[in-house]
């Protein structure tokens, strides 16, 4: 859970920068939209690719290789995903971050009005609140 959370603050932390420097480069909404769902379409490909069958599967340094059983049953993706408190976690992952994040369109709008702050350096003051997250969850 705290690889997925690291995951999140990461995430968080570099598509505001990310997306500040594509919108001063490109200036269009469009262009941005399409390269982030083209980013977001590799990123699924590449995980689907490399997803493995089991969560309790040792590596090929271990001892034991092959071994694939935990307490007689072999734990699958699905039945992590199926195990109440594993999808509570996973929910309460999400919900952090969407929580995160809610402010930072608002946010944005107001500094630049108030302090005239282009859209690069906005980028970089959003980086903030996901780098203490990642920190914490790691």
């Amino acid at each position: 859970m705290g690889y997925v959370e690291m995951s999140y603050g990461v995430g968080l932390m570099i598509g505001p920068l990310i997306g500040s420097i594509f919108m001063q480069l490109f200036n269009s909404i469009l262009i941005v939209f399409f390269a982030f769902g083209g980013l977001l379409s590799i990123g699924l490909i590449l995980v689907i690719s490399n997803f493995p069958e089991s969560l309790n599967k040792t590596g090929a340094n271990s001892e034991n290789v092959g071994d694939n059983i935990a307490d007689g049953k072999e734990v699958t993706f699905m039945l992590f995903l199926r195990h109440r408190k594993s999808l509570m976690c996973l929910m309460a992952v999400v919900m952090v971050m969407i929580t995160l994040s809610i402010f930072d369109p608002t946010l944005s709008i107001w500094l630049k009005r108030t302090y005239d702050i282009t859209e690069k350096d906005n980028g970089i003051f959003f980086i903030l609140v996901p780098l203490f997250f990642a920190i914490n969850s790691s």
